[in-house]
């Protein structure tokens, strides 16, 4: 709890400091690492029971890492800020840059062309895991068999530029064309990510959403970022229901909330409980205290 409410102090003197600009660096990283630990108190008190205590070397670690982190930024952003070189939030004046659209048809066919074979190895791959659940044993067999997609894997990241690159252009330049160059690359990235039954896809293309308008749309209020999270929170419990990773399509609506929700868990807080086994494995402490010595 100690540490709970320093993250949370450090976070309010960062706001304050940054002038309540909400978006400033050190303010998002403080409230990340205060929301995640909070979320990791209450998950050991709740759905998490069987979490093991987490030793206040790693906490102390967690804490001097967000204060460090705040620290260099604000001497960052004070040093442009002197300069008058320096502002948050959507670019004034966006750089003049030029993307060809013919290379931007080109790149999108060539994700549009080679989705099929995409898919065809993702058939190939769930046959080969003997799982009766197609997305279940494609992700089984992903993840931990022989089998692999092949090189058309690399069509997926190549699909996440795509749409990063139209969407940039969209907001730079709204006409039909444009609209449709982006919506069609958005969905052709959600489909290769559906194959390739991992969730973090999922968060990669909202990342380019919210980073892209962050830069370029003055009307996207921080509202809207708050809405686009909760219901990516409620895509990512749901899919793990259809990828039988945190849910099961048999199971009753109780027992699937209450898998998604601790699976849920397990992927914000467990990354703690990570760091405090890695600290214990490798640092052997002669004398009580050592590590903090060590470490500063």
């Amino acid at each position: 709890l100690v540490f709970i409410f320093l993250n949370f102090f450090l976070f309010i003197v960062n706001y304050v400091t940054s002038k309540k600009t909400l978006f400033h660096p050190a303010v998002l990283f403080s409230l990340l690492w205060a929301t995640v630990l909070f979320f990791h108190f209450i998950s050991g008190l709740t759905i998490l029971d069987q979490l093991y205590p987490v030793m206040a070397e790693t906490w102390l670690t967690i804490f001097i890492g967000t204060l460090c982190f705040s620290l260099g930024s604000f001497m960052v952003t004070n040093h442009w800020e002197r300069l008058g070189k320096f502002s948050f939030g959507p670019i004034k004046k966006p750089h003049n840059l030029t993307i060809s659209l013919q290379l931007r048809i080109i790149f999108l066919g060539i994700i549009v062309i080679g989705l099929p074979f995409y898919i065809q190895a993702a058939y190939r791959v769930f046959l080969a895991s003997n799982i009766d659940s197609f997305f279940a044993g494609l992700r089984i067999e992903l993840s931990y068999g022989d089998e692999d997609i092949g090189i058309t894997k690399y069509l997926t990241p190549l699909s996440f530029i795509v749409f990063a690159i139209n969407y940039y252009v969209l907001l730079r330049q709204r006409n039909k064309l444009n609209t449709w160059l982006s919506a069609i690359s958005l969905v052709i990235a959600l489909v290769y990510s559906v194959f390739a039954t991992g969730r973090s896809y999922y968060f990669i293309i909202l990342s380019i959403y919210l980073g892209i308008n962050f830069l370029l749309n003055t009307e996207f209020k921080i509202k809207k970022y708050v809405w686009s999270l909760l219901i990516f929170l409620l895509l990512f419990m749901l899919i793990g229901i259809v990828y039988n990773k945190g849910g099961n399509k048999d199971d009753t609506l109780r027992e699937n909330i209450h898998s998604s929700l601790k699976m849920t868990a397990v992927y914000v807080v467990s990354s703690i409980n990570a760091l405090d086994l890695e600290l214990k494995n490798n640092v052997n402490a002669k004398y009580s205290g050592e590590y903090n010595l060590f470490f500063f």
